[in-house]
């Protein structure tokens, strides 16, 4: 038996519809709704945003509405999206980093920071300052103690290297033979 959450009841195995988590009465209810929505037959429409009028293509696809289309354009809607990413992103990303370190390091975005601060900033290994993102947090992956940060450039290369000291060894030994 499977509990249904939209109708309360417990439902036989074979009444139950997984992909939709609803029972099978449930599902043909919902798909119900949309299919009676009246629907105009139009070839254009005019955008709710920017109050032009365009053609059908111009609109994304909404079952719920008389004409099967958004109500704003798809250029208006991208626009909207662009104003949110941008606009929430700081305070965003903010948090997915605060998260990601937890989870991924145990240390909070203050001890990150302290981190970054011994450092002034640069890589550890290059010196550089990754201008676009953060600096990525370097740690032994088979104790999982925090090395230092590095650009994406030096951690990607210690990653392809798999934290190895002698294929590191080899690859100096190699650039100094091939150097003289």
């Amino acid at each position: 038996m499977i509990f249904c959450r939209h109708c309360n009841t417990n439902k036989k195995e074979e009444q139950y519809n997984k992909s939709t988590s609803r029972c099978n009465n449930c599902e043909s209810k919902r798909k119900l709704k949309y299919k009676d929505t009246p629907k105009i037959d139009v070839t254009e429409k005019e955008c709710f945003t920017c109050k032009k009028t365009k053609s059908l293509g111009d609109f994304h696809n909404d079952r719920r509405t008389p004409t099967g289309k958004t109500s704003s354009c798809k250029e208006c809607a991208s626009e909207r999206m662009k104003r949110w990413y941008w606009d929430a992103s700081s305070a965003r990303k903010q948090s997915i980093k605060e998260g990601t370190l937890r989870r991924s390091f145990g240390i909070s975005l203050d001890e990150y920071y302290r981190m970054l601060e011994d450092q002034k900033g640069f890589c550890a290994i290059c010196g550089n300052k990754d201008k676009t993102r953060y600096l990525a947090v370097d740690h032994n992956h088979e104790t999982g103690e925090i090395r230092g940060l590095l650009c994406s450039q030096c951690n990607t290369g210690l990653g392809c290297f798999k934290d190895n000291l002698q294929l590191l060894t080899n690859a100096y030994d190699y650039l100094s033979y091939k150097e003289t």
